[in-house]
């Protein structure tokens, strides 16, 4: 494993005219996709040998942000707006072990809007071997820092990028059941889960759901797929109490403050963990 820096953003690699055309000076001529190879560093790596589920989340987090500071609608652009980019719901499916390699390669791009939301979709791949690893959908919100409330990137911007000619890997899913389940496991909101907007990082969720079904099974386990949706905000001191159910190889985890408000929701598939040997 490395420790050195991502590559510069790249366009998709075999696609060097992947640029924007949708008639919005805004975004003529912008990429339309980038590309960018990530060191798979020690911290990032779990007890199998190979990348956790969170440090995925982190890297598409990265890269997603990246993109939009390309386009020009990065959090400093939308702060300067008054308005910030929120995360509502991500699904993530691996279609391969992410392999134990020093690198792997995220590549992103917008799907266009679906009625407030932003589209967004990813792909993960072996850099030495070009296999896809995982494909991932996300749908964020535009909200305005006074009071919270979303407002449609195509009213920000004018009409966001479509990428019609690009997948959409898997279509919004709507609510999650928020119900709570059994086994509950709290915990309880430290400085290390806080990030740049004030409030606990979207990847550390499914770190929860993965903690939860982990400490309810009493193994390891490897999340083959999860979807997300992010509900509330959690601060510094406050806590999350994770509950769920396991029916097969299928789970559904979701958060409550101690006082019941939902915090997150979601359901994937898993297995067994395999441990490397060291």
């Amino acid at each position: 494993m490395n420790s050195a820096p991502a590559s510069t953003d790249i366009p998709a690699p075999g696609d060097p005219a992947d640029v924007i055309h949708n008639g919005n000076p805004y975004f003529e001529g912008k990429p339309a996709s980038i590309s960018r190879e990530y060191p798979t560093q020690l911290h990032a790596i779990g007890p199998d040998g190979r990348l956790r589920l969170g440090a995925a989340f982190d890297l598409m987090q990265d890269i997603a942000g990246a993109h939009a500071e390309i386009l020009g609608v990065g959090i400093h652009d939308l702060r300067r707006l008054g308005i910030t980019w929120v995360l509502s719901r991500l699904m993530i499916k691996f279609d391969a072990l992410p392999p134990r390699a020093d690198s792997v390669r995220l590549k992103t791009w917008p799907s266009g809007v679906h009625r407030l939301f932003a589209m967004r979709q990813f792909e993960l791949s072996d850099p030495a071997t070009g296999q896809r690893i995982a494909t991932a959908s996300s749908y964020w919100l535009m909200l305005k820092l006074s009071n919270l409330r979303p407002v449609s990137p195509n009213d920000v911007t004018g009409t966001f990028p479509g990428n019609p000619d690009k997948p959409i890997f898997f279509e919004d899913w709507g609510k999650l059941e928020p119900a709570p389940g059994s086994d509950p496991v709290r915990t309880d909101i430290g400085q290390s889960k806080i990030d740049y907007n004030n409030h606990v990082n979207n990847a550390h969720y499914a770190m929860f759901a993965q903690d939860w079904l982990a400490a309810k099974l009493g193994y390891p386990v490897r999340v083959n797929s999860i979807r997300v949706n992010f509900n509330f905000a959690l601060r510094l001191g406050e806590s999350i109490v994770t509950t769920g159910e396991v029916n097969g190889n299928a789970f559904r985890a979701v958060g409550h403050t101690p006082d019941g408000k939902n915090v997150f929701a979601s359901d994937g598939t898993f297995a067994p963990m395999e441990i490397a040997e060291k």
